[in-house]
């Protein structure tokens, strides 16, 4: 896989991941709304107006990361919304606040933790790796490139296994067989007769 194969991967990604984001806030804008201001980092006009930008301005990101269409100009947007992610994301845990995500709006109801913070951070990586090659061949699914289909099966991988890798202690957990919590035996040793 070259280069550019990559970058297209990577791209297609950042679409999905910003569709889902677009999607989630637009269940339920006001409650997003009301999350932006919950960050208490802006007065609430600008949280408010803020979080009604963000809307529209994620869908817009999701259709140029996944068509190509205006990517050019789209890219430097797409690390620039990161980035203002990652700054209120770090912002609310030096306050050491408890706060809801709201990354993807009423989708999820995970709270702000060094967790958000890594994410957005990959994802800021993931974003300035398209940036450095935007502008090139025609890329996304509206391209007509053969290998949009096999670009979007990797770009759903790495998805997948981008969360995984991130929920690995509680993946690991889940794995785990059962421990009775009083001692150390399995439950059937404890409550079989002797």
């Amino acid at each position: 896989m070259n280069v550019d194969a990559v970058r297209l991967v990577v791209q297609l990604a950042l679409g999905g991941v910003f569709l889902l984001s677009a999607a989630g806030k637009l269940r339920s804008p006001v409650a997003f709304l009301r999350g932006v201001a919950e960050y208490e980092i802006l007065p609430n006009v600008l949280a408010y107006a803020l979080g009604a930008l963000l809307i529209p301005v994620e869908a817009l990101l999701a259709l140029a990361y996944l068509s190509g269409w205006q990517l050019r100009t789209a890219a430097p947007l797409g690390v620039a919304v990161l980035l203002v992610f990652a700054v209120a994301v770090t912002v609310t845990l030096v306050r050491n606040r408890d706060v809801r995500c709201h990354c993807f709006g009423s989708l999820q109801d995970e709270r702000v933790s060094a967790r958000s913070l890594v994410q957005l951070l990959l994802l800021v990586a993931g974003a300035s790796f398209v940036w450095s090659g935007a502008g090139g061949a025609s890329s996304g699914l509206a391209s007509g490139r053969m290998d949009v289909v096999p670009a979007l099966t990797w770009a759903l991988a790495l998805l997948l296994a981008g969360v995984w890798l991130l929920r690995a202690g509680e993946v690991a957990r889940l794995l785990r067989p059962y421990r009775c919590r009083s001692c150390s035996q399995p439950p059937d040793a404890v409550d079989a007769p002797a």
